[in-house]
């Protein structure tokens, strides 16, 4: 197994020009980016898009992801192109998108039936330039429960399309590692980060507990692509407590990845599909 890359999701830090937040992760020592396309990296701007790759490559980032912040939805499907257009121009090869506007408990099927015909669009439109699809893990939507999420991408039924994780407010480490065990391969990237909820912030240290139980399990399997665990949301977004949480993600990391740290089991690969 090898521990999962130390990154950061730049909507962390919205209202800071992209050189702060590339700089602000360099000096911390993570190793990448993911981009947001709400403020730093709009679709269709692939000047902006190169010019932030370039940005990165000079500080030794990488920019392996790209927050897009599209939906399944009608609506967003004419500009998805120029979402994989922003993708490729920061070198990204994981495009992040949201399944919807409805949680799994207020969707129909016919909703469910839109939403993963509209994701299998998205996945065809990725897989003919070499990327890949991410599900955003995420409350009002599709993917708001593990069941739900893996519903959806067996309904999908694609080889492009993968999952992002995130640990749901008040969750437990032993359901956090459940959800983690049941996607298996399909698991990407996830986000990190720990609070009682988004106006209830706390510093990572504070859940070190938890992570320090869940971090060997989202390790890449030897053999598969790498995975990356991308800081998201410090409390009160404050540049210090950034640097507080990323020198605690990375002793996380280094702890995870020692030669006495607890081995990850072997899970069953969720195949897409069924």
């Amino acid at each position: 197994m090898t521990a999962m890359q130390p990154g950061l999701c730049s909507i962390t830090f919205r209202a800071l020009e992209a050189e702060r937040v590339a700089t602000l992760a360099a000096e911390v020592g993570l190793a990448g980016i993911e981009w947001g396309g709400d403020v730093h990296a709009p679709p269709g701007d692939v000047v902006l898009a190169s010019r932030l790759a370039r940005l990165c490559s000079d500080l030794g980032l990488a920019c392996p992801t790209y927050g897009s912040y599209v939906r399944c939805e009608d609506a967003a499907e004419d500009r998805f192109e120029a979402v994989l257009d922003t993708a490729q121009s920061l070198g990204a090869r994981t495009v992040r998108v949201w399944a919807g506007r409805q949680g799994s408990k207020d969707a129909d099927r016919d909703q469910e039936a839109r939403v993963a015909g509209l994701l299998a669009n998205y996945c065809a439109l990725a897989e003919a330039r070499g990327l890949q699809v991410g599900l955003e893990w995420h409350r009002n939507t599709l993917t708001d429960t593990c069941a739900s999420a893996l519903a959806l991408m067996s309904a999908t039924a694609h080889e492009a399309l993968v999952s992002y994780w995130q640990r749901r407010d008040g969750q437990s480490a032993s359901d956090a590692i459940a959800d983690v065990s049941a996607l298996g391969a399909s698991l990407a990237h996830a986000h990190i980060f720990w609070w009682h909820d988004y106006n209830n912030r706390m510093t990572l240290a504070e859940g070190a507990a938890f992570w320090r139980s869940l971090l060997p399990k989202l390790a890449s399997p030897l053999g598969s692509a790498e995975r990356w665990g991308f800081l998201e949301f410090v409390r009160g977004d404050d540049e210090a407590s950034f640097r507080e949480d990323a020198a605690a993600l990375l002793a996380l990391l280094d702890e995870s990845a020692a030669p006495d740290a607890p081995q990850v089991e072997e899970v069953k690969t969720h195949k897409l599909g069924g």
